[in-house]
């Protein structure tokens, strides 16, 4: 086809090439047999960390920082209508994010250790108390919960110490 050639009435007009630009089929076969380049030791392992960290839907800054994208991770089912999506666990505990559908109901249950709760989204129920988007609430260790309850759905984050395990209480 020339540049004089129609489409719908409109001229097919090739963009102008730049003084010394190659041609992308040229260009195409001169990377195709040009030698594989190797990164430097210890580069590799680098590089492939972050693409990993990247596919994953995290990045760990060389700061030791660690960042988690928001549509990144997985939902789990951890009782009816309730999921939860772990951020970080190391040996001093865990930080996730749990959804409460509307309606939900997570059942009365014993912390044996801390746990730090900031309702991010909705509101939520510790019996009578109401917890809204905003609100903290600390649960130390050896305090029982009642249920939890979340007529219109809610997202909260969670830091739990080490060692605590949701577990119903009786």
């Amino acid at each position: 086809m020339s540049t004089h050639d129609q489409h719908n009435g409109v001229p097919d007009m090739a963009p102008p090439r730049s003084a010394g630009a190659i041609e992308a089929d040229i260009l195409e076969a001169l990377l195709l047999d040009a030698p594989a380049q190797l990164p430097a030791p210890g580069r590799a392992d680098a590089l492939k960390a972050r693409v990993l960290e990247r596919v994953r839907g995290s990045v760990r800054g060389a700061d030791g920082t660690l960042t988690v994208f928001g549509d990144a991770g997985e939902w789990a089912a951890l009782a009816p209508h309730v999921h939860m999506k772990t951020l970080h666990s190391d040996t001093g505990g865990r930080s996730f994010l749990l959804r409460l559908e509307p309606g939900a109901v997570l059942p009365n249950h014993a912390h044996d250790r801390d746990e730090e709760c900031m309702v991010v989204e909705g509101e939520i129920f510790l019996g009578e108390l109401r917890i809204r988007a905003g609100d903290y609430h600390l649960a130390p260790g050896g305090s029982v919960h009642p249920d939890i309850t979340s007529p219109g759905g809610a997202l909260l984050f969670i830091r739990s110490a080490a060692g605590h395990r949701y577990e119903a209480h009786a």
